[in-house]
């Protein structure tokens, strides 16, 4: 039975327990001066307002933490119980060395197609003009042999040193049409594309650096570790969780649709706990579900709490109850 429907159940006994003593009451008053005539008014029944809901204590910020891929663990940074910082590395798996030096080289050789890019689109523009006036002088020095005649007693050495000419200019064209509109296309084409492979081969090897370390992305308090060095990891299994427990909230757990629509974002509450005995915290509603999920064959929502002081005898997933609006 929960605290809900003990709460309302007692609500009842109290109110039946007054009627029978105001009806006893009446009756030894009767006995005792039968000539007065008095009426009784039963006191009216005070309805408390608000909706009650069991719920549960969790913190505001917490996070389960798993490696991305397997292997063996190498070390183990930290306990239960320990405070950590943002960023903070929980444990490391095997071959994290190798894995840094693939990282280091694979930084060196992005500088490198960087540089690599950079100096042809300094040169080229230089290499680019230089291939234009090559080709303009192969021309030129074509249409003068061409415009010289031809002597028939050198006839062959002319022929000779016009075929060299005609090849030479050749060769200016099909250099020159490495820079269409002046630019060295061909090789900013593969400057580029040793970038992004640079890039991406980066990307990849930081990648499985950081796949390596068990980083906790908050600070807190390390309240679960499943880790011991030398053991095997299997990728995705929680190994840690981190949370902050120095802000703590409630999410009710039975909070059908009739009440669920009695309570709005802002709303305040008070929130007492079965472990605690006396300790009642106020809060605050910060959110309320719009999905509702089934409960033994009852379709409930959550609705979140923010507790407006801390208690250090609070616990992750304490039972509590939550009392939102009325008196």
């Amino acid at each position: 039975m929960t605290k809900k429907r003990i709460l309302i159940g007692v609500a009842a006994s109290v109110a039946l327990i007054a009627v029978a003593a105001i009806a006893l009451r009446s009756t030894v008053a009767n006995a005792g001066a039968r000539s007065a005539v008095t009426a009784t008014f039963l006191p009216p029944v005070q309805d408390p307002g608000g909706v009650i809901a069991d719920g549960r204590v969790v913190p505001a910020a917490a996070v389960e933490l798993a490696f991305p891929a397997g292997g063996v663990l190498d070390e183990v940074r930290v306990q239960e119980g320990q405070t950590v910082g943002a960023g903070q590395t929980l444990a490391r798996l095997a071959g994290y060395e190798q894995a840094e030096l693939d990282s280091a080289l694979a930084e060196q050789e992005l500088l490198a197609a960087r540089q690599a890019l950079a100096e042809v689109r300094r040169s080229g523009p230089v290499l680019a003009a230089q291939a234009m006036l090559e080709e303009k002088t192969a021309r030129e020095n074509m249409e003068v042999a061409d415009n010289n005649g031809w002597d028939t007693s050198e006839y062959e050495l002319t022929k000779t040193r016009y075929a060299l000419l005609a090849a030479q200019w050749e060769a200016s064209l099909e250099k020159l049409a490495l820079y269409p509109g002046g630019v060295p296309l061909r090789e900013l084409e593969l400057a580029n594309a040793r970038l992004a492979a640079a890039e991406k081969r980066l990307a990849a090897a930081q990648a499985g650096l950081q796949g390596l370390d068990l980083r906790s992305p908050i600070a807190g308090t390390v309240v679960y570790l499943d880790l011991t060095p030398g053991q095997v990891v299997s990728p995705g299994a929680v190994a840690a969780a981190v949370a902050d427990l120095s802000v703590w909230q409630v999410k009710t757990v039975d909070l059908n649709e009739t009440d669920v629509t009695k309570v709005a974002v802002g709303g305040k509450a008070s929130v007492t706990f079965d472990a605690i005995p006396g300790l009642e915290l106020s809060g605050k509603v910060t959110g309320v579900s719009a999905y509702g999920q089934n409960r033994l064959g009852e379709t409930v929502y959550t609705v979140t709490i923010r507790l407006d002081r801390a208690d250090g005898r609070l616990a992750w997933n304490m039972t509590a109850m939550v009392k939102i609006g009325g008196e």
